[in-house]
């Protein structure tokens, strides 16, 4: 369930954090959460022809989610941080001593999610009918071409890091 909102949360994030520079959606043109700039779901947009009026349009509307978006991005950060200070701190740490912290992180985390749902849905709205069929036409590729990969590849988890 975690694995599929992970992935659900990175594709609306890889929607929202467009490739085209003038619609950088967080200082510096990086995301939440700095952003690498070239996912696949993120270039999607950039093979529509957006129009600069478009552009414009989901530029301001990109700008208005970082303003939402940021506050709850340092609270997670925070949460975060105090997580590492308990794990790090001397004496006994148990499970319980996490359970206020993750439920924080929980709810910033929905309310995250929620925001960047409302702005997909705010830029699929500008798109016209015939863009978001390309759009669509693009990702069903992207699906294919991943499910090749995996069938060439294996569908394993990578090994965790040697120390």
């Amino acid at each position: 369930m975690r694995r599929k909102r992970w992935f659900l949360t990175l594709g609306l994030m890889a929607i929202l954090a467009l490739p085209l520079p003038a619609l950088a959606f967080g200082p510096h043109g990086m995301g939440p959460g700095g952003g690498d700039g070239m996912m696949p779901m993120m270039m999607l947009l950039h093979h529509v022809n957006l129009t600069a009026d478009q552009q414009s349009q989901i530029q301001q509307i990109m700008q208005a989610n970082w303003q939402q978006s940021k506050p709850l991005v340092q609270q997670l950060r925070s949460i975060h941080e105090q997580m590492a200070n308990e794990l790090l701190s001397s004496g006994t740490v148990t499970a319980a001593n996490f359970t206020t912290l993750q439920n924080q992180e929980e709810q910033v985390r929905q309310q995250l999610d929620a925001n960047m749902l409302n702005t997909a849905l705010k830029v699929r709205g500008v798109l016209t009918s015939d863009q978001l069929a390309q759009a669509a036409t693009l990702h069903s590729k992207l699906v294919s071409l991943h499910q090749q990969m995996e069938a060439l590849l294996g569908n394993d988890e990578p090994p965790p890091p040697a120390e």
